[in-house]
This record gives structure tokens, sequence and C-alpha cells, in this order.
């Protein structure tokens, strides 16, 4: 798959180091992330944490 990330989408760059598990059409990614790693994508973002006992 190729990197449709432009410049300055840095918020973006952390799918760079996931796989996505669908396509649809040429430009659009779908990725699949369990609550831990939504996590941790989002304390890197400096967004606050989700509650994943309610999951």
């Amino acid at each position: 798959m190729g990197r449709a990330i432009r410049k300055g989408d840095e918020y973006l760059e952390h799918f760079l180091h996931e796989q996505p598990v669908a396509t649809a059409g040429y430009s659009i990614r779908i990725y699949h992330l369990d609550c831990d790693q939504a996590n941790t994508m989002r304390a890197k973002l400096g967004l606050e944490a989700i509650d994943c006992s309610e999951r």
C-alpha cells in the first residue's frame, strides 16, 4: 500500500505503523485497533485514554 499521508498530517502518521484491514477505493484505508492500541495512539497524541473496561 502506498503512503498517502501529506506533510502536515502528523496526527495521521501513527497509522503508518499499522496495517490496514481493508481499503475502500484507492485512497481510503480501513484500520482495526483494539482499545489498548487506540489508547497507545491517543497517548502519543496527548489525548485522554478511553476506558477499556466498558467494552
